[in-house]
């Protein structure tokens, strides 16, 4: 059991950044849970600084049947505001240049909806994982070094549960074949990696090194796994491709026209980001000032 929670932060119109959110959850007993709400693109959330704070209410913050309440609370002891500064001549709310301004301290707290949970279902013990890592949203390539033939990937991390806490380790994949790697990444190549990941949200980097051959192609994707091989949904897939012979033409079973970067001829396209899909959800306003 999952579902979105999203609180969008304000100064007038513009989103606030780097609050502290947190969503109390209530059951009808009285027994509370806190849930901390991230605004860095990972998991539920969509977009990073975008002033909306997102996470997931999962079923290790749930433990029986009923009407559950929120309380949002909103603190900011280094929160920013982008406030406009010029607007475009004879253009009305045309924003052309913004500030970036540190708000004084603020404290704001909100009831939120109410929803309610029928046929609950208790973990058959304590220790009982079942929830997986949220897929990685942001892998991509980020340096390309021509000459030793090797590539650097970045990613945010994601948690043990969804985007709360550490994941135990990445698998990494590569593939010469788009479709079976989008498909599911067990029956291609799995790169060796030692890498230890970190705390969800946090930015994750590694090389890796590719065989040189004319006109190559490689897809890359990963998915986090936890402490209990529960695995995580695929990455949006990278694409890299060494190009040798400028008449190449792009890949049959792959999406996209390649772009040549620079003379290196070293191809990068960022392709099949996940979608968000919204099943249940509730979303709380909040104006600062």
């Amino acid at each position: 059991m999952k579902f979105p929670v999203y609180v969008s932060v304000l100064k007038g119109h513009m989103p606030i950044s780097n609050a502290e959110v947190t969503v109390d959850i209530e059951n009808g007993n009285g027994d509370s849970k806190s849930l901390k709400l991230s605004d860095n693109g990972v998991g539920a959330d969509i977009i990073e600084n975008d002033g909306v704070y997102s996470g997931y209410i999962i079923s290790t913050l749930i433990h029986l049947d009923g009407r559950h309440s929120t309380k949002v609370l909103v603190q900011g002891s280094n929160a920013t505001v982008s406030e406009p500064v010029s607007k475009s001549a004879g253009i009305e709310d045309i924003v052309v240049d913004v500030k970036q301004m540190v708000l004084p301290r603020f404290e704001r707290t909100t009831l939120s909806e109410e929803f309610y949970i029928e046929d609950y279902v208790a973990p058959l013990s304590p220790d009982q994982d079942q929830i997986p890592p949220s897929a990685i949203q942001s892998l991509a390539l980020i340096h390309a070094d021509n000459e030793q033939n090797k590539f650097t990937l970045s990613w945010r991390a994601v948690g043990d549960d969804l985007d709360a806490g550490t994941a135990s380790y990445y698998d990494i994949r590569i593939s010469k074949e788009y479709a079976s790697l989008n498909d599911k990444t067990d029956g291609e190549k799995m790169v060796t990696n030692n890498l230890v990941p970190k705390l969800s949200g946090m930015v994750e980097n590694f090389t890796i090194e590719l065989l040189r051959e004319e006109n190559g192609t490689y897809y890359v994707a990963i998915r986090a796994v936890d402490e209990s091989n529960n695995t995580g949904d695929l990455s949006n897939i990278v694409l890299i491709s060494i190009l040798t012979d400028l008449t190449w033409d792009k890949p049959n079973d792959g999406p996209g026209v390649p772009i040549i970067l620079d003379n290196s001829k070293i191809n990068v396209v960022v392709i099949g980001a996940i979608a968000a899909v919204l099943v249940v959800a509730f979303i709380v306003i909040i104006g600062v000032f």
